[in-house]
């Protein structure tokens, strides 16, 4: 976890970088602005993904849309981020947690309002006696603009192996 945060914060400084100097040069084409737009959607989960390893809870609900849907296993479907906060907080606030995710597959829509990620994750936290215990499974994140350079999560699903 400790290699992937300056490598992360490289990615995303030299991001940033890249869409600043995209916005200042010239007008793009669809196919550039496109790419500008996966960029985005990629920075922001790893900002999210950066805030879920450093528990700032509040950061990273933030990332969900206002009318976000989570479905997690064992779990009723949960509607919005103040019940994606209730969720996550559990999981954050628990002692042994820790969690990692690897990226396999970013797609980003033609009208480029929508986006969505598919990957796998690892989460420990600690039980009730304080053994640490992984979960592993894949995940799906769907994310939708919801203005120019801003993307947040519409749906966000976990799936257990």
């Amino acid at each position: 976890m400790a290699r992937i945060l300056p490598g992360l914060f490289l990615f995303v400084s030299g991001g940033l970088m890249a869409l600043t100097g995209a916005c200042q040069q010239r007008p793009v084409g669809h196919a550039e602005a496109m790419l500008d737009e996966g960029a985005g959607v990629r920075i922001a989960s790893l900002i999210c993904l950066q805030a879920a390893q450093n528990r700032e809870i509040e950061v990273f609900t933030s990332c969900f849309a206002a009318d976000a849907s989570m479905l997690a296993p064992g779990e009723p479907v949960l509607r919005g981020r103040e019940e994606a906060r209730d969720f996550w907080s559990k999981r954050l606030a628990n002692r042994g947690y820790s969690s990692s995710w690897q990226y396999s597959k970013l797609e980003a829509e033609n009208a480029g309002d929508l986006s969505y990620e598919i990957g796998a994750y690892e989460m420990i936290l600690a039980d009730q006696k304080g053994k640490l215990v992984a979960s592993k499974g894949k995940f799906l994140l769907v994310w939708k603009r919801s203005r120019p350079g801003q993307w947040k999560i519409a749906a966000f699903m976990l799936s257990a192996d």
